[in-house]
């Protein structure tokens, strides 16, 4: 007996490019599975051949299923089969995989070499205090030294571009494992104040990793809010909006009459914030329909939320700004204490006169 994977198989995808599977065998019956050696079995099962063929569809559904159970953006996955009455499995060569929940008509290695891993080219500055992340993948096992040019505001009101030289240390070589840039712009503005002494502010970072760019503006209008979330490609991103929120308190609750007095009983109370966004350009609005949909989300302070509802209608008309509207709750089922000035003992504070002095 003979079986023959049909396939071509790569040695790198993206988990949307991965194709359905196709068998020739003269076996009575095929047992095919793809196995990832950190999370096992993602299938496993046993096909009738019919003319001589297996197939094996939603490939790429069972592999982005587990990925996100696992909570990871990479695995590497094994094609493994095994015809009837054998003990042991034949596999292909290992194949990289890395989640991407979105259609990328190119070579998944090609991009990598000139992508970090988010669909923006450009975002706006974190704010002060934040840390910000970069990830991206590094098909070759080399270790690669990030660059970071900082555009300054000097004292004299002229803009100048500072390369930091030594901001970054070398990422080492890991394999294909998704790596980590990590900055903020409190240690940016620190870092190219001791290179000039002149710079007042720092209104722009470019980050160069290779041939992979990514551009940070100073915002006209500083951010609202921030939120955490896991983007298409199964990594962390922060989208720093301008955006008003609603937040809505509803009760439930039932009356019953005992003894003739009306009592209440199963309370059920809900809170939940709607918020609108600022007008935004077309590819912003794309990248936060990312947000809008994806199974994890954080408040800029780590808080765990979950978005219950989105409205993520974009539009191409040059002449429209678009907005993005979704609805969030934290995850745990009460709300959270909202208290400015937590960190002050407020009975040690003078009482509230209502005359006016």
């Amino acid at each position: 007996m003979a079986t023959t994977l049909q396939n071509n198989l790569l040695a790198y995808y993206f988990s949307s490019q991965l194709p359905d599977l196709r068998w020739e065998t003269d076996s009575e019956a095929l047992t095919v599975s793809l196995f990832c050696p950190d999370g096992g079995n993602i299938l496993e099962v046993t096909l009738t051949p019919t003319a001589n063929v297996v197939k094996l569809w939603e490939v790429r559904e069972a592999v982005e299923r587990r990925m996100r159970h696992l909570n990871v953006s990479h695995i590497p996955l094994f094609v493994r089969w095994r015809e009837a009455g054998e003990q042991t499995f034949s596999q292909a060569n290992v194949i990289h995989v890395y989640y991407c929940n979105l259609n990328i008509y190119t070579s998944c290695s090609e991009w990598m070499m000139t992508h970090f891993l988010t669909t923006l080219e450009s975002k706006p500055l974190p704010a002060p205090g934040a840390t910000e992340n970069l990830f991206f993948v590094h098909p070759v096992p080399v270790a690669v030294t990030p660059e970071l040019l900082a555009t300054c505001r000097l004292t004299t009101g002229e803009v100048r571009v500072i390369e930091l030289e030594e901001y970054f240390s070398e990422i080492p070589a890991n394999g294909t494992i998704v790596r980590q840039v990590l900055w903020s712009l409190n240690n940016v503005t620190t870092a190219a104040m001791e290179a000039e002494e002149t710079v007042e502010e720092v209104i722009g970072v470019t980050i160069r990793v290779e041939s992979r760019v990514m551009t940070y503006y100073k915002p006209a209008i500083p951010a609202d809010q921030a939120f955490v979330f896991a983007n298409a490609f199964g990594v962390q991103e922060t989208a720093w909006l301008n955006c008003v929120t609603v937040t809505k308190t509803k009760d439930a609750r039932k009356v019953a009459s005992v003894a003739r007095r009306a009592m209440l009983y199963d309370f059920d109370q809900s809170v939940t914030h709607e918020v609108e966004t600022s007008p935004l350009p077309l590819e912003v609005a794309h990248w936060l329909a990312q947000l809008v949909t994806s199974p994890w989300t954080w408040l800029g302070n780590g808080e765990p939320i979950i978005i219950t509802d989105g409205d993520a209608s974009i539009s191409d008309d040059a002449a429209v700004m678009n907005n993005i509207k979704f609805t969030w709750q934290y995850d745990d089922a009460r709300d959270v204490m909202t208290i400015d000035g937590t960190d002050i003992n407020i009975f040690q504070q003078p009482p509230f006169s209502h005359q006016f002095e």
